[in-house]
């Protein structure tokens, strides 16, 4: 991930919930295309009973609006 150039992320403070690692959610989205996985409402039911995917974002549980 960092030779993509998600490595120099910073943190944003702010109102409101703390964001998402990105290269989590990059992860998940790639997981998402190579499997075949569309639906961002797929997506988030992946991560509550896929244990792949849940050792794969390190337990994360975005929504489908994330």
């Amino acid at each position: 991930m960092m030779e993509l150039g998600f490595g120099n992320t910073q943190p944003v403070t702010g109102p409101g919930q703390p964001a998402y690692d990105p290269a989590a959610l990059i992860k998940l989205y790639l997981y998402g295309y190579i499997q075949g996985i569309r639906s961002s409402r797929k997506l988030e039911h992946e991560t509550l009973r896929n244990l792949e995917v849940i050792w794969l974002i390190k337990g994360l549980q975005p929504s489908y609006r994330t």
